[in-house]
């Protein structure tokens, strides 16, 4: 199955008049729409992260740094920070799910005519929204990591990865890729995926990618939206091939055989 990457390599904030079209987690079907009877906010008393103000990253150009610290303050006094909660609708089963996070509310000058819609960064959704759907003949393990690190994709994209590395570990469990050596000493996941790439070598190299992103995230705690999924696309394909197409192969490979043998008996 291809992760439709333009619903979800799209990064917040997003309008409040135009989400992405989230995936139902109930049916898989549908998609999610906003019910704008259900849409609260509440201003934040912290208004500006103090981050923004610094002036570390313009050492060799202090007027640029000043022209943008100002100009960032202005269009961060422009929006009240806030807080919001939400339902959202399956336009095809009719099921809820609910979220939050951070909102930015347009702060409107009595000269403007037009309001802007508020920016939302959704943090939470519940249930969690899937990335790509998990199939019943994926190891329940492995389903269970992966529903944890979706919940967290918008949150926390570092921990979100680490637990794809950790989907990825349940997964070798699951095909019995050895955990020690002949000497009985402790292997690490990237030994463990050299040792697959004996059964199926076409996808070390894609085990290997996740390996990485998932390190990213458990070590320097700073992975991007986009290799979080990317993770997420190349997993989605191995778990495919390894219990969705290996199943279809194997039964027309029965069918093969049986059409093979019916004419060898003519």
């Amino acid at each position: 199955m291809t992760i439709n990457t333009d619903i979800w390599k799209k990064s917040p904030p997003f309008s409040v008049n135009s989400l992405p079209k989230w995936p139902c987690p109930f049916c898989g079907k549908g998609t999610l729409a906003i019910d704008y009877k259900t849409l609260k906010f509440k201003k934040s008393k912290r208004q500006f992260d103090p981050d923004y103000f610094k002036m570390d990253d313009f050492e060799d150009n202090f007027l640029l740094g000043v022209l943008t610290v100002l100009s960032t303050a202005i269009e961060k006094a422009s929006w009240v920070q806030s807080r919001f909660v939400g339902f959202l609708d399956c336009k095809s089963c009719g099921d809820t799910v609910s979220f939050t996070g951070r909102a930015e509310i347009y702060r409107k000058n009595p000269q403007e005519k037009i309001d802007r819609p508020a920016r939302l960064y959704p943090e939470f959704f519940s249930p969690s929204i899937q990335v790509f759907s998990l199939s019943e003949l994926y190891p329940e393990n492995v389903r269970k990591l992966l529903l944890k690190s979706f919940s967290l994709m918008f949150s926390d994209p570092a921990s979100a990865a680490n637990i794809v590395r950790r989907s990825l570990e349940a997964l070798l469990d699951e095909l019995e890729v050895e955990k020690v050596n002949g000497k009985g000493k402790k292997l690490n996941l990237f030994q463990r995926i050299a040792l697959f790439e004996h059964q199926v070598p076409d996808l070390t190299g894609m085990l290997n990618a996740i390996r990485f992103v998932g390190n990213e995230g458990s070590h320097s705690g700073d992975v991007s939206r986009a290799d979080l999924m990317d993770s997420y696309e190349i997993l989605d394909y191995v778990l495919d091939d390894l219990y969705l197409r290996s199943k279809t192969r194997a039964r027309v490979q029965r069918l093969s055989q049986k059409v093979s043998s019916s004419y060898s008996n003519k």
